[in-house]
């Protein structure tokens, strides 16, 4: 099996690509993702949080379920892209008619 990385899409600097129509505030997506430069890309689940000048900045997080700090928000990552809108939190509203 061979694993895509970004390099081997022709990607050699930090790069975070929104869909077309750019970031959503305080909404999921899928999104691939690559922590270092020369990792394999993988799939998962973003929180935008909140947005500053159409980028997510603050309480944004990356859905993988590991404890370290690199894996937490977008700036800290080498490659992003968004594949789908999931939907926005306000969507998913327990208990409220």
């Amino acid at each position: 099996m061979k694993y895509e990385t970004p390099e081997s899409l022709g990607i050699t600097s930090r790069t975070i690509i929104p869909l077309a129509e750019g970031w959503l505030e305080k909404s999921y997506y899928v999104v691939d993702i690559v922590v270092k430069q020369g990792s394999i890309i993988h799939k998962v689940i973003f929180y935008t949080g909140f947005l500053n000048n159409g980028e997510p900045w603050e309480y944004n997080s990356i859905g993988v379920f590991n404890q370290d700090d690199r894996l937490r928000c977008l700036q800290n990552l080498f490659y992003c892209r968004a594949i789908k809108l999931i939907g926005k939190l306000e969507d998913y509203k327990i208990g409220e008619k």
